[in-house]
């Protein structure tokens, strides 16, 4: 499960903050999989679609700010 979710946090975020979030979490995996979890849930929200587009190229090239 660690490494699971340690493989979507670099594909969703990128690996510097990936890194950074198991930094932070001290590498547990009850906390990595619950982070990696909220991203997941709210990459699904209509409301982030809509305003950063669906897929990942298309959210880092709009103004995220």
């Amino acid at each position: 499960m660690l490494s699971i979710s340690k493989d979507y946090l670099v594909a969703a975020l990128g690996q510097k903050e990936a890194d950074e979030i198991v930094h932070y979490a001290d590498n547990r995996t009850v906390t990595i999989t619950k982070i990696a979890q909220a991203i997941f849930e709210a990459g699904q929200d209509d409301e982030l679609k809509q305003k950063y587009g669906s897929n990942r190229k298309q959210r880092r090239g709009k103004d995220n700010g």
